[in-house]
């Protein structure tokens, strides 16, 4: 069983905090039309952010409830 370091989960929280504080910032840009925003670079950024987030998500819940938590 894989036991969580709280200090890490919060570290990585901190990660996931700052980089979708970061992708809110560019939605608002694109809706506000405030400034020019790669699009295509945008998406890639956001594809990788939800992978990120997906897998903290799913390592989370497999450490409190085990593998049934993925099925």
């Amino acid at each position: 069983e894989q036991n969580w370091d709280f200090a890490a989960v919060k570290s990585y929280n901190l990660t996931i905090s700052s980089e979708f504080n970061n992708l809110s910032d560019k939605i608002s840009a694109i809706i506000n039309h405030e400034q020019k925003v790669d699009k295509q670079a945008f998406i890639s950024e956001f594809a990788v952010f939800c992978r990120k987030f997906t897998k903290f998500i799913c390592d989370c819940g497999v450490s409190l409830y085990g593998q049934d938590f993925v099925r």
